[in-house]
C-alpha cells in the first residue's frame, strides 16, 4: 500500500511546487488521465505465493476453498508487471516486496485494534 500511495502522490503532484519527483528527471508533458502501473521487483506472483506469504506473516494456515474453474467475474488472465513508465517519468521505484508489505499491513491493523 505504501508503494502504491507513493506512486499516486508522485503522479498527483507531478510538475507542481509540491512535487517530490527526482529533479534530475526531465519533466514531460502528460495527459490529465495518464496511467502508471505499479509492481514489485519480485515480478508476478501466483495466488499460491500470496497465500503462502500471508500464512507466514500471520503465523497460521489459511482456510482455502478450491474451485475447479474461476467463479464468474474473476480474472482469467494476468498481465506482466511493468512499472518502467512510473520509474522513468515519476522516478518511482517500489520499496517493498510482498512479504514486507504484508508485515506493514499487519502491524497497521494490530495498532488500530
Amino acid at each position: 500500500i505504501d508503494d502504491i500511495t507513493d506512486c499516486f502522490m508522485k503522479a498527483f503532484f507531478y510538475d507542481t511546487p509540491d512535487s517530490n519527483i527526482d529533479k534530475s528527471i526531465p519533466i514531460q508533458k502528460l495527459s490529465l488521465y495518464e496511467e502508471f502501473n505499479t509492481g514489485s521487483d519480485e515480478g508476478a506472483v501466483t495466488l499460491n505465493q500470496v497465500i503462502a506469504t500471508a500464512e507466514k506473516v500471520m503465523g497460521k494456515k489459511g482456510n482455502i476453498q478450491e474451485f475447479p474453474v474461476p467463479p464468474k467475474g474473476d480474472a482469467k488472465y494476468i498481465g506482466i508487471l511493468d512499472f518502467s513508465k512510473a520509474k522513468n517519468i515519476l522516478g518511482w521505484y517500489p520499496q517493498n516486496n510482498l512479504e514486507q508489505g504484508m508485515i506493514k499491513l499487519k502491524a497497521f491493523y494490530e495498532g488500530i485494534s
